[in-house]
């Protein structure tokens, strides 16, 4: 069964994240965090950023 439903929310935390399928660049974003199953969440509901679980290195709250 897949969900729709968040794991965890945080309000403020850091991401770490590899960007591009070569892992060859690393990306941070500072600020809320949503963590799904298969997906992380960056960014506000104004313009979210959604970041395969796979290419997500850490994720720490503040």
């Amino acid at each position: 069964m897949v969900s729709d439903e968040p794991l965890v929310e945080i309000e403020n935390g850091v991401v770490w994240y590899f960007e591009g399928e070569d892992r060859d660049m690393k990306g941070k974003f500072e600020g809320p965090i949503t963590v799904y199953p298969d997906w992380v969440r960056t960014g506000g509901l104004a313009v979210p950023t959604w970041i395969p679980r796979e290419r997500v290195e850490q994720v720490h709250e503040r």
